[in-house]
C-alpha cells in the first residue's frame, strides 16, 4: 500500500507518545497544543483521531469525535484534523444534519 493512507498509517504506528517541549511555550499558543508543558509529537493528534474513528467502527461527528478524545480539545480544532484526513483520503465524509460524520477508510 502506497499514498497518503500508508504515510499516515505507518506514522500512526511509530509515534505514541509526546516530543518533548519548553516548559514555557510563551503567550498565544493554543491550550491544545500543550499539555503539561509538552507539545505533541508532529502528527500525534491525527492518530488519536483515527484511532478513535476506527474504535467507534460508525461514522461520527466532530462533536462525538471530540467526546472520544482524551482531554481538552477545541470542537474547532477537531474539524482542522478531521479535514485534513479527509483532504489526505484516509476518512471519508457524509452530511449528517448540519454536519459531515467522518468514518476512516
Amino acid at each position: 500500500m502506497t499514498g497518503p493512507l500508508q504515510h499516515v498509517i505507518t506514522s500512526c504506528t511509530s509515534q505514541t507518545s509526546y516530543s518533548g517541549g519548553t516548559e514555557d511555550m510563551g503567550a498565544g499558543t493554543p491550550a491544545t497544543a500543550v499539555r503539561r508543558g509538552r507539545r505533541r509529537a508532529s502528527g500525534a493528534l491525527e492518530c488519536e483521531v483515527l484511532a478513535a474513528l476506527r474504535r467507534a467502527g460508525t461514522p461520527l461527528t466532530p462533536r462525538e469525535v471530540q467526546r472520544e478524545l482524551p482531554g481538552a480539545l477545541t470542537y474547532c480544532t477537531v474539524v482542522i484534523i478531521l479535514r485534513r484526513l479527509h483532504g489526505k483520503r484516509v476518512l471519508t465524509r457524509t452530511p449528517r444534519g448540519r454536519a459531515y460524520a467522518y468514518a476512516a477508510v
